[in-house]
């Protein structure tokens, strides 16, 4: 699996999408964000181009045009604390195995049509809790069109996952299906309009769990005023609802920035005020929240790279009635490539708030922290690569807990 840092910005414009990251394999076993995926409209990155190492297996692409690339994830991990307790902590071994089919019909770029497809099921077997042993199907497909001066983009994106999750406390077993169009055109020299939309839907099989419905749509436009700066701002609309939440709707007002420097500084910076409106009982109620999202990086020189990010996003609870989750992420990563391989350290926050709509009574805030430490290099040749990872995570709010996270994986291109 070739997992990457994925950095959420909001639709103002397409945010930087790379460098492997250890801390998402972390992620692969670990309690995970599942919750807050739904508020992602963009989670492929459409309109922002693709990457694709160009593997072909002889014969087996035989009458089909581009390429198909294969890989394969063994991993192992220890989890301290598998349910998140406060106490009575259970801890779990987790065996994963997890091929990959990745198929573009545009290897080598510059197609005026290119389609890529994914496709990843996971197998997870728990040593201690062997009932919850599960194949897990994921996949994705996109569609780009590329003209002289509009470029357009189509996309679905469908996630299964059985996994604790941190926002509902609890083994959760899901589903996420996501999909959105975007368009860009040249209307001026060096200016680019944009508007985009998107729909995600979220279900639990849990009953105590409600997943969600989000939609989003939005308009924009970004000038370059110098070859390294460029200036924008868009619209954004957003209507949530659930079975336990009465419709939400939002209006952003987003300024965009974004600034490179060569491949040294890369930096997307997109933030302004989101005006909502909740029904409840008949009756409004308005908030008023700063709506923002940051994706930077800096090679500092050939062997250490520097990623931060900052995302805000707000979801119906999946556990209480009548209230909303405003979720705040703040990631950093320094990492350090090696003569063969690489090594990395970072941490990672979340302050989610609860906001409670009517009457409701208001659950707790919640904040979590974690720290990690990771390493990779091949084996032999560039098509075998080790990893491993150390985690550490605290939680504080609605429970008290932490956690520690051991994963060592394979990672085999055929």
């Amino acid at each position: 699996m070739r997992a990457r840092l994925r950095l959420i910005a909001c639709p103002a414009g397409a945010v930087i999408r790379s460098w492997i990251a250890l801390a998402v394999l972390c992620h692969t076993a670990a309690a995970v964000e599942f919750s807050t995926q739904v508020a992602d409209p963009d989670p492929l990155g459409i309109g922002t181009g693709w990457s694709d190492t160009g593997w072909t297996i002889d014969g087996l692409t035989d009458g089909i045009k581009g390429d198909i690339d294969w890989t394969l994830r063994a991993e192992s991990a220890y989890d301290s604390n598998f349910f998140l307790q406060e106490s009575d902590r259970a801890d779990e071994w987790i065996f994963l195995l997890q091929p990959t089919m990745r198929y573009t019909s545009d290897p080598e770029g510059g197609a005026e049509a290119a389609l890529v497809a994914n496709y990843r099921p996971v197998s997870r077997t728990y040593l201690e809790h062997s009932g919850l042993d599960r194949i897990d199907h994921s996949g994705d497909v996109a569609l780009t069109l590329r003209g002289a001066k509009t470029e357009a983009a189509v996309f679905a994106r469908y996630v299964e996952l059985s996994a604790t999750d941190r926002l509902t406390g609890v083994f959760i077993e899901g589903s996420l299906l996501t999909t959105g169009a975007r368009i860009a055109r040249q209307v001026a020299p060096f200016t680019r309009a944009h508007l985009g939309a998107s729909f995600a839907n979220s279900d639990y099989d849990d009953s105590a769990s409600n997943g969600a419905e989000v939609f989003s749509t939005w308009i924009g436009a970004l000038h370059d005023a110098t070859p390294r700066l460029g200036l924008g701002a868009s619209a954004r609309f957003t209507a949530m609802e659930s079975d336990t939440l009465r419709r939400r709707e939002a209006w952003a007002l987003l300024g965009e920035v974004r600034y490179r420097a060569g491949e040294r500084i890369r930096v997307t910076l997109a933030a302004g005020p989101e005006f909502a409106t909740l029904d409840a009982d008949g009756d409004d109620e308005t908030s008023l929240r700063l709506s923002a999202s940051l994706a930077a990086s800096w090679r500092i020189n050939d062997r250490w790279l520097w990623i931060q990010s900052i995302r805000t996003a707000s979801i119906p609870s999946p556990t209480s009635s009548d209230a909303v989750l405003n979720d705040l992420a703040w990631s950093t990563t320094l990492r350090r490539q090696l003569t063969r391989g690489s090594i990395e350290a970072g941490l990672e926050a979340h302050l989610t708030e609860a906001e409670s709509v009517g009457t409701a009574a208001n659950p707790d805030d919640d904040w979590n922290v974690a720290a990690f430490i990771g390493g990779s290099r091949p084996l032999g040749s560039e098509r075998v690569h080790l990893d491993a990872a150390l985690r550490h995570t605290l939680n504080r709010g609605r429970s008290d807990w932490d956690q520690w996270l051991l994963t060592i994986g394979l990672n085999v291109d055929f």
